[in-house]
């Protein structure tokens, strides 16, 4: 079993511990725990999350208290929420830098997130 394999795994039964929103536990924690060298954005942990979620189909949540397995419906439409409100910050923030660098330096072309 491959290192990622391993901490993976570790952070899976972790996760599972933290079932509900008032359970969650932080990155940093985590990473503490698993002894798995991070920066200040602790991303190899969160990275390993997100691998969680998105590989192994685990409802997985974040809050500002850190990550937790939702247990319910309340909690999953909560995060729903949550997640909708970050798509309409990023969208505004989006419209409002490309309409402020058309203030600066006239027509810009759209820039599409394929071209990246």
């Amino acid at each position: 079993m491959s290192l990622e394999e391993q901490r993976l795994d570790a952070i899976r039964k972790i996760i599972l511990e933290h079932k509900g929103k008032a359970k969650a536990i932080r990155a940093s924690k985590i990473s503490k725990i698993l002894q798995i060298p991070e920066n200040d954005t602790f991303a190899t942990t969160r990275g390993l999350i997100t691998k969680l979620i998105l590989e192994e189909g685990m409802p997985i949540a974040a809050s500002s208290r850190g990550y937790f397995y939702i247990e319910n419906q309340q909690e999953l439409g909560d995060y729903m929420e949550y997640l909708q409100e970050r798509i309409h910050q990023t969208t505004n923030r989006m419209v409002t830098v490309f309409s402020n660098f058309q203030g600066k330096y006239g027509k810009a072309k759209l820039v599409k997130l394929e071209d990246f």
